[in-house]
Formats: C-alpha cells, structure tokens, sequence
C-alpha cells in the first residue's frame, strides 16, 4: 500500500469518527447558547462530577473557540484586596 493511500484510508477514517462524534453530541447533549459569544453549543453532564461541559458541534471544547473564554474562569485569590482582621490589606 502507498503513502497516498494510507493517507486516504486515514483521512475515511477520520471523517467516520467525525460523523460519530456529531451524532453522539446530537444524542447525548442539550443543545445551548454560549453567554459570552452567543454561539451554538451543546451541554454534556460528566456523570462523576455533575457539572456540565460545553462543547462544540465538532465535539471540541466550546473554550478552545469562544471569543470570551476569560470570562468563565475563576478569578485567582490573589486578585482580591481583602482586610486581614488587623485591618491590613493582602499582598
């Protein structure tokens, strides 16, 4: 077999998985709205932590193509000037 062939079977492959992986997100998923972008996601529940990721059509991360991906994350401690109860604030 050549190169050019395996290259052929590889990219069939790929494309099977793609069509897997939209028909697991369509099945699986509740379709949704991203707050920051506003576009098209669907939520999948991780059984083991209860939350929900947000995903892609194509099965990506939502978070590796939204426009505003900062403003899901958590804001570190280290950001916030809270008063010690000596009444000095945080470094």
């Amino acid at each position: 077999m050549t190169a050019r062939q395996e290259l052929g079977e590889l990219r069939a492959e790929l494309d099977r998985a793609r069509s897997l992986i939209v028909d697991l997100m369509r099945h699986a998923g509740e379709p949704g709205v991203c707050r920051a972008c506003k576009a098209a996601v669907t939520f999948i529940h991780h059984p083991r932590t209860g939350r929900a990721g947000i995903y892609d059509a194509d099965g990506r991360t939502h978070f590796a193509t939204c426009s505003d991906p900062a403003r899901f994350r958590k804001k570190s401690s280290a950001s916030y000037d809270a008063k010690s109860p000596e009444g000095e604030k945080y470094a």
